[in-house]
């Protein structure tokens, strides 16, 4: 299992190392990222320059350009990061990723109007967006690829509020089933893709820069 999330302690610059994923479930084996917002490193207060891995595999995402980076928000009782339509954050490429067999979970607050944004994509030789859930409008969606690069996905309303949106990928049993606040909105069959070669990952926009994120995340695991 692979997931993605956010979360936890505050400082200038934080630095945890964990043996125990989220909720206390999972460890760096399973894990391969675990973004928490109340966990950051800033650049020049509220914008950060790091969301800093919290799964053990130190799989960080940064943002060196200054006019790029999202900003640390405040909720009750927790933080988020803010991506304003013209943030994001990104990294090179995880090993672990390179595989059919993939959990990820978003949170995140879909109160901004509407656009359409990408709030996490993953590269891989065969395709630059493999593994992708984005916001379009007044839906999100989330999908993998097929052994022929064709499309496989779930599609659900967007809240304005904070959601929750999961997708498990079986490749053995070639399925694609998507969550929201822990409801099914989909299963779709033929997800036989078998990605190799993850070289880029980047949340807040697709790929190649464009169809940035407005809104707050506060956690995302893979």
């Amino acid at each position: 299992m692979k997931n993605l999330i956010l979360p936890i302690c505050i400082m200038l610059t934080v630095t945890c190392f964990s043996q125990t994923g989220p909720g206390g479930v999972g460890n760096s084996s399973n894990n391969v990222i675990w973004l928490n917002g109340d966990i950051y490193t800033l650049a020049t207060s509220p914008y950060i320059s790091t969301w800093p891995d919290q799964s053990g595999n130190g799989n960080n995402f940064s943002q060196a350009t200054t006019t790029k980076q999202p900003m640390v928000v405040g909720y009750s009782g927790f933080k988020g990061i803010r991506f304003d339509g013209g943030d994001y954050i990104t990294n090179a490429g995880i090993a672990a990723l390179n595989t059919n067999t993939n959990t990820n979970y978003v949170v995140y607050n879909g109160y901004r109007p509407n656009h359409v944004g990408f709030l996490f994509n993953a590269s891989f030789t065969q395709n630059n967006q493999y593994i992708t859930a984005y916001r379009s409008n007044g839906n999100i969606r989330s999908w993998v690829l097929n052994s022929s690069l064709g499309i496989v996905d779930n599609i659900t309303t967007n809240s304005s509020t904070f959601q929750i949106i999961s997708s498990v990928w079986d490749g053995v049993g070639q399925t694609f089933d998507s969550y929201k606040d822990g409801t099914s909105i989909g299963s779709k069959s033929g997800a036989n893709g078998s990605p190799t070669g993850n070289y880029f990952n980047i949340i807040g926009a697709s790929a190649n820069g464009s169809y940035r994120f407005d809104g707050d995340m506060s956690e995302l695991i893979v």
